[in-house]
């Protein structure tokens, strides 16, 4: 005789998986008489860093901004994968900003950041005499945040990819731990 397991099933909460189209963020200002590139922001993504054929398109992007005289910003927050190319050692760092003036030849100046430190305001440089404008990175990234409800998306509870340094890790645990009491205290 067979008999019927009297147990329900209990759910495994999985994803689907579906393919979808990966977007790259880059900002352009253009002359408005002629629509010159003056300076491109890039947002690099694991897709410019990673090694393989994207890694090797952007770097040739890079470089030809620098080659045609078009100022470049760009920005670093993936704490995975290699660092874009610099002549030079780099100061150890969890993300990176870098401002290349075209007026500069391949000099550049390069903000190493620490994941305990806050992002900087950088000058984005444009076409003399005009001087440059700020990009205020923290607050573009706060306003990113809230619109894009990361709040609602982000499991804070999971470990960092990659992990954070056991000091940070311990940081970054009594920041959300504070920001959790304060969301629930209004």
């Amino acid at each position: 005789i067979l008999t019927m397991e009297t147990t329900t099933p209990v759910p495994v909460r999985m994803k689907v998986q579906i393919s979808y189209e990966i977007q790259l963020l880059s900002l352009f200002i253009r002359r408005q008489k002629d629509k010159r590139l003056v300076a491109a922001i890039e947002l690099l993504s694991r897709v410019n860093k990673q090694s393989g054929p994207e890694r090797r398109k952007y770097l040739k992007k890079r470089e030809s901004y620098i080659e045609e005289g078009v100022h470049l910003v760009e920005i670093d927050l993936l704490r995975s994968y290699p660092r874009m190319p610099f002549d030079g050692e780099l100061p150890a760092c969890d993300y990176l900003v870098m401002v290349h003036d075209a007026y500069e030849g391949i000099e550049c100046d390069v903000w190493p950041i620490k994941v305990r430190q806050a992002l900087p305001v950088v000058p984005v440089p444009l076409l003399r005499p005009d001087a440059p404008v700020s990009l205020d990175i923290p607050d573009a990234l706060r306003t990113a945040y809230e619109r894009a409800r990361y709040d609602l998306r982000i499991d804070y509870s999971r470990h960092a990819e990659p992990p954070l340094s056991a000091e940070d890790a311990a940081w970054a645990a009594t920041l959300i731990a504070q920001q959790a009491s304060e969301g629930t205290n209004r």
